[in-house]
């Protein structure tokens, strides 16, 4: 069975949903919402990181003719935005174990937060179009 399909969709959901959480909770002004967005980041990352193995494993049998260079392009794609969340992840780390976060070091966790939320929705797209236009991974019949 495929599971890329199912697992996918944790990250898609997690990783932009966290520099939200840090724009709320700096407009409402509440610490504790830059702890739910980290909590968000880690999840995601880790759902990221299934995904993309999940992904290497759904694209095997796959790659011939035409459609190589685009499950290649997404799958460049998804480990990009693994390899950043993963980065920004772990930096974040030590600014979340010294207490409430905030100044310079915020606006860079946010920042990064929104360009690997670009990613995401980049390499969802992507994926999209291997599944719709391509039918890659759609089982047909019975």
């Amino acid at each position: 069975m495929d599971w890329h399909p199912l697992i996918v969709h944790y990250p898609i959901a997690l990783l932009p949903l966290s520099p939200l959480c840090d724009l709320v909770a700096l407009w409402l002004r509440r610490d504790e919402g830059h702890l739910l967005a980290y909590g968000l980041m880690v999840l995601g990352t880790l759902a990221s990181c299934v995904a993309v193995l999940s992904g290497n494993a759904a694209a095997e049998g796959h790659w011939q003719g035409a459609v190589a260079g685009k499950i290649s392009a997404h799958e460049d794609l998804a480990t990009w935005t693994m390899l950043l969340a993963l980065g920004t992840t772990l930096g974040r780390l030590p600014l979340q174990l010294k207490g409430p976060i905030d100044g310079k070091a915020l606006y860079m966790c946010i920042g990064m937060g929104i360009l690997i939320g670009v990613l995401v929705a980049l390499t969802g797209y992507r994926g999209g179009e291997l599944v719709y236009m391509h039918g890659i991974g759609v089982v047909t019949g019975g």
